[in-house]
């Protein structure tokens, strides 16, 4: 049965001048294997990866030759070297056809070697194809409304300054430490400490009215109510 390759490029289609001996298509599929406790090794099976297609030739440098299949539309070697460079160089696909067969798609060029013969100007070749698939990066623009507020069910307002401190209030302390609520054995200064009320006290004489404790019980001493701040 009778083959002609074809390159098609843009506007230009080009036949080569020789076909090749044999041509090479490699199909391959993306399987991967993985261990399966119990199972062991299982193989799972992937899309198909891109074909290649390789071939080697020869262009000729003279026309006479019996074999050339473009004796009406003869091209020197340059001219299919230029173009095949050209097709990698522009970093477009061009599209390969070898009638009679399958091979009909659009294809890149991932390799092209040329090999000149000092003898008789042939210059031997070897190129690989890689099928090429139509894609193209579409825009996705994302409209995001931004939440109305809530209306809220309560009104949460800061603590007021007016209020009284409790037993078990957390405050704040800056003020000094006493033994009992009348002022005696004054002792370490408390700055910005974190406290709990313990005890509230009142009565004639009792300046030092509240006590307080740390966040994990440990006593402390007594200070002034005005030494204390709600937190």
């Amino acid at each position: 049965m009778d083959h002609g390759i074809f390159i098609k490029y843009r506007d230009q289609i080009v036949q080569l001048p020789i076909n090749p001996d044999e041509i090479k298509m490699i199909q391959d599929a993306d399987n991967s294997t993985t261990q399966i406790v119990g199972i062991g090794e299982i193989n799972r099976l992937g899309l198909s990866k891109l074909r290649e297609i390789s071939f080697e030739s020869h262009f000729p440098f003279h026309s006479n030759e019996g074999y050339i299949r473009t004796r009406n539309d003869f091209q020197r070697p340059v001219f299919y070297e230029r173009l095949f460079r050209r097709i990698i160089g522009d970093r477009q696909p061009c599209r390969l056809v070898v009638t009679n067969t399958r091979i009909n798609m659009l294809v890149s060029i991932e390799s092209f070697d040329a090999e000149h013969s000092g003898a008789n100007g042939d210059v031997h070749y070897f190129i690989k194809f890689k099928e090429f698939r139509e894609h193209r990066a579409r825009e996705v623009r994302i409209n995001i409304t931004p939440a109305k507020p809530q209306a809220s069910t309560s009104n949460p307002r800061p603590p007021s300054t007016n209020q009284k401190p409790t037993i078990g209030a957390r405050v704040v302390v800056n003020g000094r430490l006493h033994r009992d609520s009348f002022g005696s054995n004054p002792g370490q200064t408390e700055v910005n400490a974190t406290r709990v009320i313990s005890h509230i006290v009142s009565g004639q004489g009792r300046v030092h009215v509240i006590h307080v404790k740390t966040l994990d019980g440990g006593w402390r001493g007594w200070v002034r109510e005005s030494e204390v701040r709600l937190v």
